[in-house]
């Protein structure tokens, strides 16, 4: 009983003006911070999450798609600083053949910034930014990650398993 009742007081709270207000803003002072540090963002900003452009974040690097880069943007975000975001991308929405052994790849290539609900304050999203900022500052250090299990799974980006190189 105590979940379904913590379930109807969030979703009764979602769906007022303050609450709405404070959550679209907040996700939009975010992606306004990340574009005055010069990250390649998405724009307009969503109701729920920011996304940074992973063709246009690695376009000045030797990069290839095939290299994964939003997963070892990800992996290093996450085990470097402690944010976690998730590739939405090359490897996420690409697939594997393996009878020709080739990989398709999306146009689209994003790594999102979901913001979960009623869990972070100004200073949480700042180090964000800049988390992301210093990964951009390094983008050509930053390793290629390989995929060593999963790359032919349906929903692999759930199940699969990397390497970084």
């Amino acid at each position: 009983g105590r979940d379904i009742m913590a379930l109807v007081v969030g979703l009764e709270q979602v769906v007022t003006d303050e609450y709405l207000d404070h959550r679209i803003g907040q996700v939009s002072s975010l992606g306004e911070r990340m574009l005055k540090l010069g990250l390649p963002m998405l724009t307009p900003f969503g109701g729920h999450a920011v996304y940074i452009d992973m063709n246009k974040f690695f376009e000045d690097t030797d990069k290839k798609a095939s290299d994964f880069g939003g997963i070892s943007f990800a992996a290093l975000l996450l085990g470097i600083y402690g944010h976690r975001a998730s590739e939405l991308g090359n490897f996420a929405f690409g697939s594997y053949n393996p009878k020709t052994k080739k990989e398709t790849f999306p146009e689209v290539n994003f790594v999102r910034f979901a913001i979960p609900r009623l869990r972070y304050e100004r200073q949480d999203l700042d180090a964000v930014a800049d988390a992301a900022k210093a990964l951009y500052e390094n983008r050509n250090s930053i390793p290629n990650a390989k995929v060593v299990y999963g790359k032919e799974l349906s929903l692999r980006h759930f199940k699969a398993r990397f390497e970084l190189k």
